[in-house]
């Protein structure tokens, strides 16, 4: 996909990236290399969003959930996410029913 003119100098999609808008009559170098460098900017964007597999190469991708656009790979720098790890539960202490039983036995023999 690239960018040409037509004759009222608006910007329209063609088949090739390396045709681009011509410059006025006169201009510099420097115009036309702005023109282009645009025009593949505009290509860029219409990319499809990338994913990253767990190999760690970048594949195009349409219809994953888990799609994460180019800018927002390259500012995590590529990495992964964690896992979070599950938290284990604490078991609860049992109350300890030996002692309630002495207590008990000991009030029987005061009663005797």
């Amino acid at each position: 996909m690239s960018c040409d003119t037509s004759q009222t100098g608006n910007l329209t999609e063609t088949s090739d990236i390396r045709t681009t808008r011509k410059p006025a009559a006169g201009a510099s170098e420097s115009e036309s290399y702005d023109l282009q460098k645009g025009a593949l900017l505009l290509a860029a964007a219409r990319r499809p969003p990338l994913r990253l597999w767990d190999s760690g190469r970048l594949e195009d991708d349409w219809t994953s959930g888990h799609v994460k656009t180019l800018g927002e790979l390259v500012l995590r720098g590529f990495k992964k996410k964690k896992k979070k790890k599950k938290k284990k539960k604490k078991k609860k202490k049992k109350k300890k029913k030996k002692k309630k039983k002495k207590k008990k036995k000991k009030k029987k023999k005061e009663e005797e």
